[in-house]
Formats: C-alpha cells, structure tokens, sequence
C-alpha cells in the first residue's frame, strides 16, 4: 500500500494500481475491511486523474460501506464520488456528495484537539470546498453555497467565543496591571497618531495569550460543540432577535469571482460578482493599510483625480452590496455581514451606498460567521 503510494507520487499509475490490488489481497488475508477499503479508495483518485470517472465511482461505491466509521477516509471517498457524479453529469447526487463531506471535514476539525492538526486536514480538504463551492454556485443553489461557506470558516473564533472572558492569574494579572497603569497616564495627554502606541499592542497580545490558554483548558474539557450549520435555525434565531428587520450578506471567494450570498427572514438568494482588475483595486485601496488615509480621507477627490467625491467608497459599495439588499437598508435595519479574506479588514460601515454612508442606511454588524452569531447575546 505505501508502495502504491510512492509509485502514484512517481507519476507511475500504472504501477501504483497494481500494488493496490496486491495490497488489498493482503489487507483481505488479515481480515481488516478498513484496510482494503483503503485500496479502494486510493484506485478510485488514480482513476479520476485518468479520467476514467465510471471505474472510479465503482471502486469508490466498494470502499463506501467499511468507511463509514472513519471520518478520516470517509470525506475522501464523499468527495470522489462528489467529482464522479458531477462528470457524469448528476449534479444532484454530486451536490449531496459534496454536502457529506464538507460537514465530516467540519466535524473533524471541530472534535480535534491540536490545532496544528485541524489546520493540516483544513489544507487537505481545500481544494474540495472549492468544488464544492463552484457545484453549488453553477447550479445557482443558494443555501448550499452558505452552508460550504460556513464550512470553510475557521472554527477558532467560535471556540473563543464559546470560552468566555480569559481568566488572569499570576503573571498576566501583574502584566495587566502594569499595562493598565501605563494607559491611565497615556488617557491623560491626549494626542492623535496614526498608529496604536507600544501598550495598546502589548495589552492586546496579553488578552490574545490569556484566551489561547483558556481555549486550551476549554478544548481539553470537550465542552465546546457547535455542530453543524443550520439555516433555518440560524433564520429562527435572527427572527427573534430582530424580528424582520435584518439581512445577512455572506461574501465567499472563488478564483475569478466574489460569490455573495443573501439571506433575508423569506428568501435565500445568490450573486455572482466578477473578480476583476478593477474591483481587486477597490478592495486594496478599501483595505490595505497603505492606502487608508488616501481612500477615506479621499484624496483622490481633494487632488482632482476621480470623478466626484467618495468616488472609490461609491464604487466598491454598489459592487458588493447587491441591489436587492440596498432596497432592503433603512435607518433601523440590521446588516449582517459575513466577510471572507481581505474584507475582514474592510470598514463595512464607511462605505458610500446610494450617496450615503453606509452606517446611515443600516446598523452594519459584523461576524465571523453565522454559527458564532450562536454565542453573541
């Protein structure tokens, strides 16, 4: 089996298959199913990269039933017969299959206790959230895209939320104290920088280290189970918080495009919105930290470069916020974005959107996702 696997790195597919079969005669011999459903899994990615999808989803289908109780083995094979399915052209089954395994890969992240190893399957299980992802937005499938998308998102913030205030002791409770002093004198010269002062930083990498550790005592305990990602409880939980009045707008990135998803109290809907030269310029100068006095002081207005005031603010709302949600927006309505990559460091609330600001048309809130809306009160 380990042969099997040299020789596929090898390039040597052939060679490769042939040692599956010998493997699986001897892992057939020792009577171990997980073994030789192992091999089985193993030929069908070396037929899918032949191009062979009809012997692959067979040798996928063989190993499917000893799999079942290792989650480890079991989203690989989900994903294979996801990719058979799609070639063969049902994209209802691929769907599902796609489903299945973006939900085993969450579980496993989730009950893991080293975080090095939950990153390591994360990086594994990539490229099968991507297809996944571009299945769900070919076939127009809202709901499906949100849920991939919720995949995706790292666990980490809902496992701090879920911890609760960090608890000091010791030294971090004598750091704090020193920090806080050093804040106090700070507060009593007032000044304007351009950059958080030495303690502000030092205070936030305390408050970072006492979470890590009450994170750690957290996991350790088991206590912490989100589950999987429900809409309709995740729509339920918004309706009695904010009865109608709210929007959520989750941004999920693609190779070449933006895939915005818009949940409402009725509807789930999705949009496309190309990635190209000119809106990856808006994002950089909405984000990068180079280019922030020049965007939102609007530079480029005060030196007669752009058309007209807030011109790249402008810009960038009217391309991420579908009109079907600026309709939405009025002065008490609840915005509830999902950002992905560099929108995360994006000032949602100051971009333009109609000639206004954005925090003057809604209440803009951002989360890391809708599973963490869970633990906010």
């Amino acid at each position: 089996h380990d042969q099997a696997a040299l020789l596929a790195a090898m390039g040597r597919s052939a060679a490769a298959l042939s040692q599956l079969g010998l493997a699986r005669e001897h892992w057939n011999a020792l009577d171990d199913a997980t073994g030789a459903a192992e091999t089985w899994l193993d030929q069908g990615w070396l037929l899918l990269a032949a191009g062979d999808h009809l012997a692959a989803r067979r040798a996928f289908v063989a190993a499917a039933p000893a799999l079942r109780p290792t989650p480890s083995s079991r989203w690989r094979n989900d994903y294979g017969l996801a990719r058979c399915a799609e070639l063969a052209g049902d994209a209802a089954s691929a769907g599902a299959a796609y489903l299945r395994a973006c939900s085993v890969v969450g579980e496993l992240r989730s009950r893991l206790r080293s975080e090095t190893l939950s990153s390591a399957i994360f990086l594994q299980a990539e490229q099968l959230f991507v297809h996944a992802l571009q299945h769900a937005v070919r076939g127009g499938d809202a709901e499906a895209a949100l849920a991939i998308g919720e995949g995706q998102r790292a666990l980490t913030l809902s496992r701090l939320l879920g911890a609760g205030p960090p608890e000091l002791s010791g030294a971090h409770l004598q750091e704090r104290e020193a920090l806080l002093a050093e804040l106090r004198q700070l507060a009593t010269v007032p000044t304007l920088v351009a950059e958080p002062a030495p303690v502000l930083l030092a205070f936030g990498e305390l408050l970072l280290s006492a979470r890590r550790q009450s994170r750690e005592r957290t996991a350790a305990s088991g206590a912490i189970d989100d589950g999987p990602f429900d809409l309709a409880a995740a729509r339920a939980l918004l309706v009695a918080r904010y009865g109608q009045g709210w929007t959520v707008l989750a941004v999920l990135p693609l190779a070449e495009e933006l895939v915005i998803v818009v949940v409402t109290p009725e509807a789930t809907l999705l949009q496309r919105e190309p990635l190209d030269e000119a809106l990856e310029c808006l994002i950089e100068q909405g984000c990068d930290r180079a280019y922030r006095r020049y965007t939102y002081d609007d530079h480029a207005w005060l030196q007669g470069q752009a058309a007209r005031p807030w011109q790249a603010l402008e810009q960038l709302g009217a391309r991420l916020i579908p009109p079907v949600v600026r309709e939405r927006l009025g002065p008490d309505h609840r915005l509830i974005v999902l950002p992905a990559g560099p929108l995360h460091t994006l000032p949602w609330a100051a971009l333009r959107s109609d000639g206004a600001w954005l925090v003057e048309r809604a209440i803009v809130q951002v989360a890391p996702s809708l599973l963490a809306l869970r633990r906010l009160n």
